[in-house]
């Protein structure tokens, strides 16, 4: 009755006119429908005969580097199906290649991702995971205006299309590129972290002219290793105005001296604000020296939000918690949590890249939440230079 019960909770899923996707959550679209598309682009200044990564490593490359580029955008209205979690999927294993997945392929993905958890072992699970709509329509036509861009960096492969579309339905421009080292193998750790510093400013550069979007006023997004990667993007480019770090592994007591291993370590220019939403972690795994560098930045750390580190993975919602909530936390606890990290993201990014004053009183309002605690420092001067 259960596998009867999902299968036409995903039929009556099918039409663009239903309601908001079941792995939303508790989150209320915004006003504008959802376009997602996938861009492949060369970067010529990665070429076949560079033999030395970033972290100054001897790598093969056989080729420029290819680099994938995922999309979501405030769109026009469309009769077009929304797309499936399947669909996500696909396009997380086409990492460096722009053509067409085989119908084998596209099976051999299916049960590469499927096999990944254990628990799950019935088809009609396997279906109804697959096939869940979300709300993103695949190459719907842009909307017209000038929409502030937020950069999300996946620390896996699949990243949280959930956000992305939620804050796409806001009216922001949302950019990603996979969690790949130069070569196209995913989550290479320090390597991986380098190309993916590289492939995202080389992606904003691609896209300046072919969208919507307001140069000048660029967020970021860190989840897992991502929140690594995320202050030293900032670093690079000055049009970035706010980061958040989703239980980004910078507090992680193993990754505490990642800093020393990137090229670019001016921490003057980490000046803006930066937030990060911690997990539940022993405190023997916990190390917040990383900080320390952050020092001209305004810092805000989160605790108490019922997520786990999988949770930032949208793959992980379908798979683990929506479809079957039993095996992993109530349905209503996580509705919830998605709720309040998302509308947090939301209400963070209208004030400090649309200059939405209002959004403030919601940032204020997390910390009457029950079993929310919110640190805060505040940021030192920014020394000025002597002549």
């Amino acid at each position: 009755m259960k596998y009867i019960f999902i299968i036409m909770t995903v039929i009556m899923s099918v039409s663009i006119n239903a309601k908001t996707s079941p792995i939303w959550g508790d989150l209320q679209k915004g006003v504008h429908a959802i376009g997602f598309k996938v861009i492949y682009a060369t970067d010529y200044s990665r070429g076949a005969d560079k033999t030395y990564n970033d972290m100054g490593d001897r790598i093969k490359v056989d080729a420029f580097s290819l680099v994938q580029i995922n999309l979501w955008y405030p769109a026009k209205k469309s009769r077009k199906d929304r797309m499936k979690v399947l669909d996500y999927i696909y396009k997380a294993n086409q990492v460096k290649s722009s053509k067409d997945l085989s119908n084998q392929e596209k099976k051999d993905i299916e049960e590469k991702v499927f096999a990944w958890n254990k628990s799950f072992t019935n088809e009609v699970e396997k279906q109804a995971i697959f096939s869940t709509r979300t709300q993103a329509q695949f190459y719907a036509k842009a909307k017209k205006g000038s929409f502030p861009i937020i950069t999300y960096l996946a620390g896996t492969s699949d990243g949280n299309y959930v956000i992305a579309e939620y804050l796409a339905s806001h009216g922001f421009i949302v950019i990603s590129v996979p969690s790949s080292d130069s070569v196209g193998n995913l989550f290479s750790y320090s390597e991986g972290w380098a190309a993916q510093i590289n492939d995202t400013q080389f992606a904003l550069n691609h896209l300046h002219g072919k969208i919507n979007a307001d140069y000048e006023n660029i967020g970021v997004v860190g989840a897992s290793h991502g929140g690594i990667i995320a202050p030293f993007l900032q670093i690079q480019n000055p049009s970035i105005k706010g980061v958040i770090s989703l239980d980004g592994m910078e507090i992680w007591e193993m990754y505490k001296d990642t800093y020393k291993a990137f090229p670019y370590k001016n921490f003057k220019n980490s000046n803006v604000p930066y937030v990060v939403f911690q997990s539940k972690l022993p405190a023997s795994l916990v190390d917040y020296g990383f900080y320390d560098h952050l020092k001209y930045a305004d810092k805000t750390i989160i605790k108490g939000i019922d997520f786990s580190h999988a949770d930032y993975s949208a793959l992980s919602i379908a798979m683990y918690d929506k479809i079957a909530p039993s095996f992993y936390k109530g349905e209503k606890e996580l509705d919830n949590s998605i709720k309040l990290v998302g509308e947090y993201l939301l209400s963070f990014f209208k004030l400090h890249l649309s200059a939405d004053i209002n959004a403030q009183t919601t940032l204020d309002s997390y910390e009457n939440i029950n079993n929310v605690t919110i640190e805060k420092t505040a940021a030192l001067p920014v020394p000025v230079n002597k002549k």
